[in-house]
């Protein structure tokens, strides 16, 4: 007979990869603020290139082909809200935290 999970008597917690983390360095969570979290947009795949943004407010166009940065370009320092909006085969829209809007085209 397989006993089952009750059978099991307690079980130690392992630690997590958040528990090692300093506390302003975690994962967001409701009410948490967005500030310190670190992290990207979700990608927008554009022509050869992925576009994402991060939480300093840069804008990285990866290489489709081998992840390799294509560029680097910095809006402000509020963030990247959220993922980035394709405009045509060619440009693309992102918005900030602060509310900045800014538009760009791959040449």
């Amino acid at each position: 007979m397989k006993p089952s999970i009750g059978d099991l008597g307690p079980q130690k917690s392992k630690a997590t990869r958040s528990d090692s983390i300093a506390p302003e360095r975690r994962p967001a969570k409701a009410g948490y603020s967005p500030k310190f979290v670190f992290s990207v947009t979700g990608p927008l795949a554009l022509g050869r290139h992925v576009v994402v943004g991060d939480f300093e407010g840069y804008v990285h166009l990866l290489s489709r082909e081998d992840g390799s940065f294509a560029a680097r370009i910095r809006t402000d320092s509020s963030g990247i809200l959220a993922p980035a909006i394709a405009l045509d085969a060619t440009s693309f829209l992102v918005q900030t935290r602060s509310g900045g809007v800014y538009a760009f085209a791959i040449q």
